[in-house]
């Protein structure tokens, strides 16, 4: 009945030729967008996607660098110290949340499996098709979006 309803008001649109935007007619939106990039391209506007129900990631391809910068901060280099060294270090390694360290690795298996050739690349639903250049989510958005309704 709300079908029949939806459809009956869109003909009578069409025909009375109001411009109203049919409700198909809704631009439409991917279910996931994922972010593949490094330290120096950070993902912009995460929420105002994220908050149009869109499932949003952003992976990094620098994980490993910034896990092992953040072990090595601060830690003595002195050949006297070995012992300090190794004890902070271990202690560091212990308060890793574990999900943290399997991310470290995602990026790589999920360009590897999407056919990521550079980066930083937004992948859409995925891998149905990417995007690159972009980190911006609200303009990749738009993008897809645009090439959708051609």
């Amino acid at each position: 009945m709300r079908l029949a309803l939806q459809f009956g008001v869109c003909l009578a649109g069409l025909l009375l030729w109001t411009g109203a935007p049919c409700a198909h007619q809704e631009q439409q939106q991917p279910h996931s967008m994922t972010l593949i990039t490094y330290n120096g391209r950070p993902a912009i506007n995460v929420e105002e996607v994220r908050n149009k129900g869109i499932a949003v990631h952003s992976l990094n391809l620098d994980g490993l660098i910034n896990v092992a910068a953040h072990l090595l901060r601060e830690v003595p280099r002195d050949p006297e110290h070995v012992d300090e060294a190794a004890a902070l270090i271990q202690r560091r390694v212990a308060e890793l949340d574990p999900n943290d360290l399997a991310s470290v690795f995602r990026a790589q298996i999920y360009a590897r499996r999407w056919g990521v050739k550079r980066v930083p690349a937004l992948v859409i639903n995925g891998g149905e098709e990417v995007l690159y250049g972009v980190t911006d989510f609200a303009r990749a958005l738009e993008i897809w979006q645009e090439e959708r309704s051609k």
